[in-house]
C-alpha cells in the first residue's frame, strides 16, 4: 500500500465490481456515484454548494494475492438499491474471498481494528454523555472533561483487547506474507510503546520474503 492511484475507471452499473491484475499488496478500492438522495443537512452545507459531498463514497481496504486468486468482485448486500445505500449510509462493501486464504487472514485482522474502533467510539460517546452533564450543570470541570474527550481522540494507542487479539494473529499466521504488512502497519501506529516488536518477532517463512519485512529490518538494525 503506497497511497498511489493505480485505477480511475467508470464502470457500468451491475451487481458487482470485479477488479484482476494487481501484483500482490494491500489495496484500496473506492467505489463512488452521483447522488440520488440528498440530505437536506447536505444541501444546506458551504460544502455541497462547493460540489464537495454530491457524490457517495465507499471504500474497501483488500489483500491481493494473485497466485492464489486472480479476480476480485465487490459488491453490496442483494437487493440494495442506490438510493438504499445512500439513505441508510451503508458503509459495508462485500468481498468475495474465493480460494484467496490470504484475503481472509486480511479480513480477520481488519476486524481487529474495525473491534478497537467501536469500542473507541463508544468511550467517546461515553465521555461525550459525561461532559454535556458538565456543561448543564455549569460544573467548572467540563472544560478539564473536554480536553479529555480531545486526548483520547489523538491517541493512537490501541487498548489491550486489541493487543491481545493482535499478539494471537500473529502467532497463528506468523507465516503469511500479509501478516508482514499488518506488522508494518502496526508499528507505523505503535511507534511510541513499539509493542509491535513483539509481533515482528513472530514473522517466518513467506513472511521474511515480504518488502514490509524487508522495511522494518532495516528500521530495526
Amino acid at each position: 500500500m503506497t497511497g498511489q492511484e493505480i485505477l480511475d475507471t467508470v464502470v457500468p452499473v451491475g451487481d458487482f465490481v470485479t477488479i484482476s491484475g494487481l501484483p500482490e499488496d494491500m489495496y484500496i478500492v473506492m467505489l463512488r456515484w452521483p447522488r440520488t438522495y440528498i440530505p437536506h443537512h447536505y444541501l444546506r452545507s458551504r460544502e455541497f454548494q462547493q460540489g464537495v459531498g454530491t457524490q457517495y463514497l465507499v471504500n474497501k481496504t483488500f489483500y491481493v494475492n494473485p497466485k492464489e486468486q486472480v479476480d476480485y468482485k465487490f459488491s453490496f448486500d442483494k437487493g440494495l438499491r442506490a438510493e438504499d445505500i445512500e439513505m441508510n449510509e451503508v458503509e459495508k462493501v462485500n468481498l468475495d474471498l474465493g480460494e484467496c486464504s490470504s484475503c481472509a487472514i486480511a479480513e480477520t485482522y481488519w476486524k481487529a481494528y474495525h473491534d478497537f474502533i467501536a469500542r473507541k467510539d463508544s468511550k467517546i460517546k461515553e465521555l461525550s454523555q459525561v461532559y454535556y452533564k458538565a456543561l448543564d450543570e455549569k460544573d467548572a470541570s467540563s472544560k478539564e472533561k473536554y480536553q479529555q474527550i480531545e486526548a483520547y481522540k489523538q491517541d493512537t494507542n490501541a487498548d489491550e483487547a486489541f493487543l491481545n487479539e493482535f499478539d494471537k494473529l500473529t502467532a497463528s499466521f506468523g507465516n503469511e506474507a500479509v501478516s508482514s504488512f499488518f506488522v508494518f502497519f502496526q508499528s507505523k501506529m505503535d511507534k511510541e510503546n513499539k509493542r509491535y516488536l513483539k509481533n515482528f518477532e513472530d514473522l517466518k517463512g513467506e513472511a521474511l520474503e515480504s518488502r514490509y519485512y524487508e522495511q522494518m529490518l532495516k528500521r530495526n538494525k
